[in-house]
């Protein structure tokens, strides 16, 4: 679990009413050491070859040939490929429609409520990138698509993965209009005329989209990201029954912390409030401080075992003495998890992910076995 992270700046707010005692609410921004992440695409890997659709993860793309563009870099982990073989406008992209029921769930942002807002990718120069450049697309109000005026620097040499950011501007000379289907249908994207008014509302989806020029080319991307310097404020709602309603612009990872002694007392995650946007609190006579905290986004560590140190990462239960790590006979890497034993057991080997936000999660492993065994189970607990 991480410390606590202290505000950059600190508003204090005093309220009274006539029934109950007094309650004293902390309103801060977050300091800038953890970036507010709004939304975030990784492209996980979830097959034992082959390339995955992009559908898999609640994106769409828009393209002449094969959908299939997520692609093993190692174990689980994935990326996405941006290849054409002639000249071409295609476009990769998810929406808030297309999360419903898949991936990681994008939320509708309303810029107004963030400051700094920045969009991000890892992109990878990768076969003759010289013919090829890619541009954010954005959507807004759950209608009309934009794209950025101007490609990412992208070098036009093969070289390694880099990171690309943008700082959202809604200026209208920043965007010009595309056209995409929405739902993955078309052959390609259309690069429309700059647009004459700013952009307003709320943003609704996001994505890239490629150009390819003469004989085409190939960029890898990953990590899509929408971020944000700070999520705004902590606002005091309505008081009922004796509980108070407290509210903030959501982001993926913050949540709600609270201190009943500012001086030397201990922040505490309120972990039902992450990735949310509200929280209804109750009252007491001893008062409590409230405050949002930014934490690092969960996730399996050392999902591959190739730290070689398996008390560092998982815990065993049951028989623990058939539970061991071994060199060899790896899916990918040096080090595979062997559970064995020459007399009936049962073993558990887990990890605690803590930090998770609310969204659809797929737990994959690759599995050999020598046979002989009642049962084997892979399985995800959704607690706390």
């Amino acid at each position: 679990m991480p410390g606590p992270i202290a505000p950059a700046r600190v508003r204090a707010s005093l309220f009274t009413s006539a029934s109950i005692a007094c309650f004293l609410s902390v309103l801060c921004h977050l300091c800038c050491a953890q970036s507010v992440v709004l939304y975030r695409e990784t492209f996980p890997y979830g097959a034992i070859n082959g390339n995955l659709p992009v559908s898999s993860v609640g994106w769409a793309n828009d393209i002449p040939d094969d959908p299939d563009r997520i692609y093993q870099n190692l174990g689980g982990d994935g990326a996405a490929f941006a290849y054409e073989s002639t000249a071409a406008t295609t476009a990769f992209y998810t929406s808030e429609a297309l999360t419903t029921t898949t991936g990681a769930a994008f939320p509708p942002i309303n810029p107004s409520l963030y400051s700094g807002i920045t969009l991000s990718v890892d992109v990878q120069p990768y076969q003759t990138p010289g013919n090829v450049t890619v541009r954010f697309a954005i959507q807004m109000n759950n209608a009309n698509w934009y794209v950025s005026a101007n490609p990412l620097p992208v070098p036009s040499s093969a070289g390694p993965f880099a990171t690309y950011s943008r700082t959202f501007s809604p200026v209208a000379s920043q965007w010009d209009s595309l056209t995409v289907s929405g739902n993955g249908t078309a052959t390609h994207a259309t690069i429309g005329a700059p647009i004459s008014s700013n952009l307003a509302g709320t943003i609704t989806g996001a994505g890239l989209v490629f150009v390819h020029t003469g004989s085409g080319g190939t960029f890898n991307f990953d990590n899509l990201t929408i971020a944000a310097a700070s999520n705004g404020t902590l606002s005091v709602g309505s008081i009922s029954n004796g509980n108070v309603t407290l509210s903030w612009p959501a982001a993926l990872n913050v949540c709600l912390q609270k201190v009943t002694n500012l001086d030397n007392g201990t922040w505490q995650d309120i972990s039902s409030t992450m990735g949310q946007a509200g929280a209804t609190v109750p009252i007491n006579s001893a008062g409590t401080f409230y405050r949002l905290a930014a934490f690092p986004i969960g996730q399996l560590q050392d999902g591959d075992f190739e730290s070689n140190n398996l008390a560092a990462f998982w815990s065993s239960s049951g028989t623990t003495s058939a539970v061991s790590l071994i060199q060899g006979n790896a899916f990918s890497g040096s080090w595979s998890l062997l559970q064995s034993n020459a007399t009936p057991y049962q073993a558990q080997t887990s990890q605690l992910v803590t930090h998770l936000p609310n969204g659809f999660y797929k737990l994959n492993a690759m599995v050999e076995n020598s046979g002989g065994q009642n049962s084997c189970y892979l399985s995800g607990n959704g607690s706390m």
